[in-house]
């Protein structure tokens, strides 16, 4: 506490500095180390309590959220803004009581704002390309510094849902929802589709099932017709994909028969491309096989005889390692389909063992997988070591590295 404290209060005055932009970033970043400190500190018990951490918070909301209102450099406010997704997200990980409804309130409203700015850019750019004007062309990275703005804004709509649910609906619905709507257009960007569909997705996943008619089909055509191996832009491809294996999981029938036996089809069609694991794409791909994992688990039934193909295609993707809760969800349609048939998913004579083998090791005790489903994979293994150790040990045995077959056996060890 001796050391946040002046590091906050220098860092919160430099947030407005004038004169360069870098020096407004770095002190958004110093104020986002201070929160954490005192987060982590608060998390392991007195002397430092959730009391502090709110003290901090008071402090420095008024500061920040007024230079955020007033810059106008992209990375600088994205680094502003990035403060206040900590704040929403370390309070639904460890609730310290700190988010009061005011606070939360400002925080919408931050982020309205910046949608706001976006549009004014927007239209300004689209204007002067009508006149012909190319003497205000932004650069690439002015551009990729206004999409990690969003996507932190982004960030945020997800975190206020997971933390409100469906009861955070409503206030999104009137305050956010028009500018992400907007992006959804057809004279729309790539980047921008893909932010929207990606605000879809988190609704879908986040909104409750009762909300599923509100927003489902404003996104599932779109997201179903880019969700393919002939969508050229990645991003917009990798959102495309989530949005579609978030309808699998939560839009029940909404996402009818034919829709989910297609889209299992184009998802498959992206990560068998042969290119599907270079750098640029390997993220849409592992979006992409988890889609596939939520349609054979949710959906099943709807795939026909794609199902097989589609079980396959998903179990040669696993483990997943672009994002932690991308992986976790892998795990949990992992353990679904096993739980539900595990014969189907070891298949003749367990000839995908090896395959389910390696993608359990892989998640054996990472952090990404969580305390729950750590148990669960460990319980498995046990299982599995039970009706038949000798396949376990080869299994085990074949792993490609030792500290997966070291995983194993901990488990098969553990009480």
């Amino acid at each position: 506490m001796p050391f946040v404290q002046p590091v906050a209060e220098r860092a919160a005055a430099e947030v407005e500095y004038k004169y360069h932009p870098s020096v407004r970033e770095a002190a958004a970043h110093a104020l986002a180390g201070c929160y954490r400190a005192l987060v982590v500190a608060a998390r392991a018990g007195p002397p430092i309590t959730g009391e502090h951490v709110g003290q901090l918070l008071g402090a420095l909301m008024k500061p920040l959220a007024t230079a955020l209102n007033h810059e106008r450099e992209a990375a600088a406010a994205d680094a502003m803004l990035d403060v206040f997704h900590d704040v929403l997200r370390y309070e639904r990980e460890t609730p310290l009581g700190v988010l009061q409804p005011t606070t939360l309130n400002a925080i919408v409203g931050l982020v309205k704002k910046q949608l706001e700015e976006d549009g004014k850019r927007t239209s300004e750019r689209r204007q002067a390309a009508a006149d012909d004007d190319d003497d205000d062309e932004p650069d690439e990275d002015e551009l990729e510094a206004e999409f990690n703005l969003l996507s932190t804004a982004g960030a945020c709509v997800r975190e206020i849902l997971k933390i409100g649910g469906a009861q955070a609906l409503p206030t999104l619905e009137t305050q956010l929802m028009p500018h992400i709507n907007g992006w959804m257009a057809e004279l729309s960007d790539d980047a921008h589709r893909s932010l929207a569909l990606v605000a879809y997705a988190d609704l879908i996943e986040l909104a409750g099932k009762e909300n599923m008619k509100k927003v489902v089909p404003p996104v599932l055509n779109t997201a179903l017709r880019l969700a393919t191996v002939a969508t050229a832009d990645a991003r917009l491809r990798q959102a495309a994909a989530s949005a579609v294996g978030a309808a699998a999981e939560h839009a029940g029938k909404l996402l009818n028969r034919n829709a989910a036996a297609e889209a299992a089809r184009a998802l498959v069609a992206i990560v068998t491309a042969a290119d599907a694991k270079c750098a640029a794409n390997v993220g849409a791909s592992e979006t992409a096989a988890l889609a596939i994992g939520k349609l054979v688990v949710h959906r099943g039934a709807a795939l026909g005889a794609a199902a097989q193909e589609s079980l396959q295609v998903f179990l040669e993707w696993l483990p997943l390692r672009s994002e932690d809760e991308e992986a976790q969800a892998a795990t949990r349609c992992l353990t679904a389909l096993i739980d539900a048939d595990a014969a189907t998913v070891m298949g003749a004579d367990g000839a995908n063992f090896p395959k389910v083998l390696a993608a359990v090791a892989a998640a054996l005790e990472a952090d990404s997988t969580g305390d729950e489903l750590t148990a669960k994979l460990r319980a498995m293994v046990k299982a599995w070591h039970a009706a038949d150790a000798a396949r376990l040990a080869a299994g085990a045995a074949a792993l490609p590295q030792p500290a997966l077959r070291e995983k194993v056996e901990r488990a098969v060890a553990a009480a």
